[in-house]
């Protein structure tokens, strides 16, 4: 047996666990089990059992330091740790394509563009498997209580460790500690990659965004230069716009004024001769008034003819005035039609001209509106990849800290140690039939109850009673061996003969001492009240071969 090995007692508990229960105790409450659990005669059973072999050995396991804790291996190496983790791609890819695209803007949106968008298969999943690890929560939290129970003994003691052939060497242990650690190295690795990665992107991301603010700076100081240039070339040209429009409407205004003066002119002479053939009527009226009433026919008649003249006369002038008032009216109303459409005309010219301002300052918030597009687009990119590295790093933190809860114990070591469980094997032979047993370590109950009622425990059958006063200590550890040894044995021959030569070369049975050391173990039991003094006599014949 190797010179550092913690060797476990297989019997733990009562009184708070620091009762020792010394090795005929143990015996003789084995052997009571071994003979409960051996199959009598009965109905359909004509043949009874025969215990071949009672056998103490010893389950290796390896406990491993890392770091301030230590892992446990299997050392028939019967099972295996499959842990499954997330591993992003060649994160040196990402970072250079982000540096190598840096230089020009559009360039590194295209590759935030094209990470944002497939950045869910940036990981991809890794499986690991570690040989003979163990990775039962409940069985570590079970070893890490049990292992301090254990000693490390001198060489000297008296009791003989028969260690059962492990599969796996110190040298496999250790290395299987390496690959553990190297595993979590990955992962931490990997996760600083990413948080370098996450680094680079924002000085990156920050880079273009201070680029892209100065140039929004720049155009806006453009706008107002550019503006304050065109803005004197366009008052300017307004200026002379509305000169011109003024002295075109000027000549409008006095064109229309000319004609309209002539006319007015003439219709005042036509006003004057109009109102010249008034009086002339009004005279030509009384005449005839006069000679009307001298009854003077001739003259009235004459006269009354030049009446008829000056009506003649007056309705022609009349109509002279008023054509040429409509003439004027027409003059007047083309002069004002021509003002408005010159006016019409100007006033678009000088918009167009003042719209020139108002073009130049969209152009510029147009550019700049683009600029700011570009950096909230970035910014969007950038979030989504920031997220999803984000929820990739937690993740594989998470999986790194699961994976540390799930095989690591929290035990100091200073060096590898061969951790050595006790168990019985047990062979039950009738006739041509054989069959082995395994008792796993074993706690002793500490319920008050049951300890102060032992009397009438002793009422109890004795399988009953030794179930009720021991258990297992982990039934996850039981399974393990159980697995481990019985049903390999089950499945595989050379490895049944194996552990059939091992347990027979340390037969109990055939121990010169055997028989006493039994006899001192029953009478502790006995009085401790575990059982009476007729099963003690019992249970000595049966296992001496006399059947009761």
């Amino acid at each position: 047996m190797r010179d550092r090995s913690l060797v476990l007692p297989f019997i733990v508990g009562g009184r708070g666990g620091k009762e020792v229960f010394t090795y005929p105790t143990e015996l003789a409450r084995v052997v009571c089990m071994a003979e409960l659990q051996r199959r009598k005669t009965g109905f359909l059973r004509a043949v009874p059992e025969k215990i071949s072999f009672i056998s103490k050995i010893y389950y290796p396991m390896w406990a491993v330091p890392v770091e301030d804790s230590c892992l446990v291996l299997d050392g028939m190496a019967s099972l295996s740790h499959k842990f499954t983790f997330r591993e992003p791609f060649n994160i040196g890819l990402f970072v250079e394509d982000l540096k190598k695209n840096s230089v020009v803007h559009q360039d590194f949106m295209d590759a935030l563009n094209r990470y944002a968008k497939n950045f869910r298969d940036f990981a991809s999943a890794v499986n690991v498997s570690f040989k003979a690890l163990i990775a039962n929560r409940d069985l570590l939290r079970f070893l890490l209580e049990y292992f301090k129970k254990g000693s490390f003994p001198s060489g000297s003691g008296d009791e003989k460790i028969v260690l059962i052939p492990s599969e796996i060497d110190e040298k496999t242990a250790v290395g299987t500690r390496e690959d553990v650690i190297n595993c979590w190295r990955r992962i931490h690795a990997n996760v600083k990659g990413l948080q370098y990665a996450l680094e680079v992107l924002n000085e990156e991301v920050e880079f273009h965004k201070r680029m892209m603010l100065y140039e929004i700076e720049r155009l806006k100081e453009k706008c107002e230069v550019d503006v304050a240039t065109l803005k004197p070339e366009v008052d300017e040209r307004v200026k002379k716009l509305t000169l011109k429009r003024d002295i075109t409407i000027k000549n409008i205004l006095k064109d229309t004024e000319k004609k309209a003066g002539v006319l007015e002119k003439r219709r005042e002479k036509y006003v004057r001769k109009l109102q010249g053939i008034e009086r002339k009527k009004e005279g030509v009226r009384k005449k005839i008034g006069a000679f009307k009433r001298r009854k003077n026919a001739t003259r009235e008649t004459y006269w009354t003819y030049e009446l008829k003249k000056c009506k003649r006369e007056i309705d022609d002038v009349e109509k002279e005035v008023r054509a040429v008032s409509d003439v004027i009216e027409r003059i007047k109303k083309e002069g004002d039609r021509n003002v408005k459409e010159v006016e019409e005309e100007f006033r678009k010219a000088i918009a167009v001209e003042e719209e020139k301002i108002k073009q130049l300052n969209s152009l510029y918030e147009s550019k700049i509106g683009k600029k700011k597009e570009q950096i909230d687009e970035m910014v969007s990119e950038t979030a989504s990849i920031t997220g999803n590295i984000g929820s990739l790093t937690d993740g594989m933190k998470r999986e790194a800290s699961t994976f540390r809860e799930q095989i690591a114990i929290d035990w100091k070591l200073d060096e590898t140690v061969l951790v050595c469980v006790p168990i019985y094997m047990i062979k039950y032979a009738k006739e041509n039939e054989e069959r082995c047993g395994l008792f796993s370590p074993m706690i002793v109950s500490e319920d008050v109850g049951v300890l102060k009622g032992l009397r009438k425990i002793l009422t109890f059958a004795p399988e009953s009673r030794m179930k009720l006063l021991m258990r297992l200590t982990s039934k996850d550890l039981h399974e393990m061996l159980i697995s481990s040894l019985i049903g390999k044995m089950r499945n595989e021959e050379v490895f049944r003969d194996k552990i059939s030569k091992i347990c027979q070369a340390n037969n109990l049975l055939e121990w010169e001492d055997f028989e006493e050391t039994l006899a001192k173990g029953l009478d502790e039991i006995k009085e401790k009240g575990w059982i009476n003094h007729e099963e003690a006599l019992a249970i000595s014949k049966r296992i001496k071969g006399d059947e009761a």
